[in-house]
């Protein structure tokens, strides 16, 4: 099936009511401030009722800004589950990338070199700032990384994490059961944390 973009009036999308991926009122400012800058240049993916499966952002972003006409694209062909299913995996699957540090780095140089205005980009807490990159030559030694690897199994990395004193005694039971169910409560609490921040 070819796809095919169609302006329609920003008056007949209509937003799904059980959508489950919260946008805050920075996030949406900062698409405005993307459309604005480079256009709206990723359509909104709607039903064949015209309820958004995927755009949700970018529909509150145009209202806020004062978009009539929006891009879309109907997809006529899904199920009311896979809608559902599409819904949740456009959001999700995004999450699971990563930047290269050492790319991002030399990107963001260039767009400073450009004096363009690195605000648009989306960080909420800051341009990320990059340290030199370590060399790592001396781990080509394989006695030291083996040693390395040894030390690693001796180790935790820890976290202090704050919480009200009402809030304690539950925190220790929550943490006993998923370590008692071989849970990774680490990445568990920066996965949570990750999508609280988006």
């Amino acid at each position: 099936m070819r796809l095919k973009i169609e302006y329609i009036s920003i008056n007949d999308i209509k937003p799904d009511k059980l959508n489950p991926r919260n946008h805050s009122e920075i996030q949406i400012k900062q698409i405005a401030n993307s459309i604005k800058e480079f256009g709206f240049n990723v359509p909104i993916i709607i039903d064949e009722n015209k309820q958004i499966l995927a755009g949700h952002g970018r529909y509150e972003a145009s209202q806020q800004i004062g978009i009539k006409e929006i891009p879309t694209v109907q997809v006529k062909n899904l199920s009311d589950a896979q809608k559902k299913a599409f819904l949740i995996a456009d959001n999700q699957i995004a999450t699971n990338s990563n930047w290269n540090d050492e790319l991002l780095d030399l990107n963001l140089s260039l767009l400073k070199e450009l004096d363009f205005d690195l605000d648009i980009l989306g960080w909420i807490h800051g341009i990320p700032e990059f340290d030199e990159v370590p060399d790592y030559q001396i781990l080509e030694d394989e006695s030291i990384q083996q040693q390395a690897n040894e030390l690693s199994f001796q180790f935790k990395k820890s976290i202090q994490i704050e919480f009200e004193q009402d809030d304690v005694d539950e925190a220790r039971e929550l943490i006993k059961y998923w370590r008692n169910n071989t849970a990774d409560i680490g990445k568990f609490l920066i996965k949570l944390m990750k999508d609280a921040k988006r």
